[in-house]
């Protein structure tokens, strides 16, 4: 079956001054249909820098960004690669962007109204009644939990169907127990809709629903941990960033 996403030799350098930082130094990573992957590192390791330049956010300064076998992201102009977000991926962020005078189900149907296309006829019934926002859909944003904020977002994310959702550190605006409630939607939208996730994160409680785990340090991937408790992934996250055991 072919990779949704296929990433390979990336690099992404900044200028600082008169200093040029690596964040990115030679970053391979293939997504699987269906495959809920997590992207674990500290601050300033790369993680975020590599979702954004699969989000065409931000290009590469050298590599290669393959979508379903054949967009090259990397090489998307300005308008296109406005078009493949707003059409082709969904993102959630930490910080929930939602539109403080829109409803819940307008803003569930935000990037829908933005291309000038409506809903298929019950999707959006059915998309937040799976959220568990049924009963909250005419509230606005300020009338709403950060757990439920968070739901309206993926249900953002999810409105065009898009083969790959990305997620940046999307817990870490809640708390723990609404966080693992998250990330437990996120699984299971992932195997009931064979929906590709990628999500970046610091925190072993949010890496350890993914199906991999592949540990970043200084822009380079170190290992891939496959752990099932968040107390052994924390463990073997120190041992590879300590360069033990780490796994290529």
């Amino acid at each position: 079956m072919n990779a949704v996403l296929e990433v390979q030799g990336l690099h992404k350098q900044f200028k600082q001054g008169e200093r040029t930082i690596a964040a990115l130094q030679g970053v391979d990573l293939t997504l699987a249909p269906g495959e809920l992957v997590a992207v674990m590192g500290a601050s300033g390791s790369g993680k975020s820098t590599l979702l954004h330049c699969v989000a065409a956010l931000t290009q590469p300064t050298a590599g290669q960004i393959r979508f379903q076998g054949g967009k090259d992201v990397a090489s998307l102009t300005d308008a296109e690669a406005t078009r493949f977000r707003r059409d082709e991926i969904g993102l959630v962020f930490q910080a929930f962007n939602l539109l403080p005078t829109l409803t819940v189900d307008e803003n569930v149907q935000l990037p829908l109204l933005a291309a000038g296309r409506a809903p298929a006829a019950g999707q959006v019934d059915a998309l937040l009644q799976r959220l568990g926002l049924g009963e909250r859909r005419g509230h606005r944003p300020d009338a709403l939990s950060g757990g439920e904020q968070q739901r309206v977002a993926i249900g953002r994310a999810l409105i065009t169907e898009p083969a790959l959702i990305l997620a940046d550190e999307p817990t870490g605006s809640l708390d723990s127990v609404t966080g693992a409630s998250i990330m437990k939607l996120l699984s299971e939208l992932c195997r009931e809709q064979q929906k590709t996730v990628l999500v970046v994160t610091h925190e072993a409680a949010v890496a350890q629903w993914a199906d991999r785990v592949v540990v970043f340090k200084d822009g380079r991937n170190l290992a891939e941990l496959r752990e099932e408790s968040a107390e052994a992934l924390s463990v073997a996250y120190q041992r590879a960033v300590a360069g033990e055991g780490a796994t290529p």
